[in-house]
């Protein structure tokens, strides 16, 4: 059966491609260490990744769910790209809106918040 309805992904906004639209108009063209428990590549379009063995090229990092795949060199690489300086932009899926006190799912959004010994301060976004 073909489905009725036909979504043009340009226009579905998740927490990925809310990150990706401040990643490519924030941090042009800025090495993106993608810190997550899967593959966010086909969400990051023109956001060029380095891994957690290119770390230290990183000028942003993005961190996403820490699943069993993240692990100890991972995070490590993180807190020293963030003690450093290095924007990090982090990605949350739900939490609890305390006048409902459930998590409400879907209600995600990037929360971004730095400071480091380049003396750069950031803000919450979400």
């Amino acid at each position: 059966m073909t489905p009725r309805c036909r979504w043009d992904t340009g226009h579905i906004v998740t927490a990925v491609t809310s990150a990706a639209r401040l990643l490519t108009e924030e941090f042009a063209d800025r090495r993106c260490l993608v810190v997550n428990d899967g593959d966010l590549t086909d969400d990051l379009n023109g956001v060029p990744t380095v891994g957690v063995d290119g770390a230290d090229r990183a000028e942003v990092v993005l961190l996403g769910g820490a699943g069993p795949a993240v692990g100890q060199a991972e995070l490590t690489a993180v807190f020293r790209l963030a003690g450093d300086g290095v924007p990090v932009i982090a990605l949350h899926r739900k939490y609890p809106i305390p006048d409902l006190g459930w998590p409400v799912p879907g209600h995600g959004g990037v929360r971004r918040r730095y400071r480091g010994r380049r003396g750069h301060q950031g803000q919450d976004r979400g």
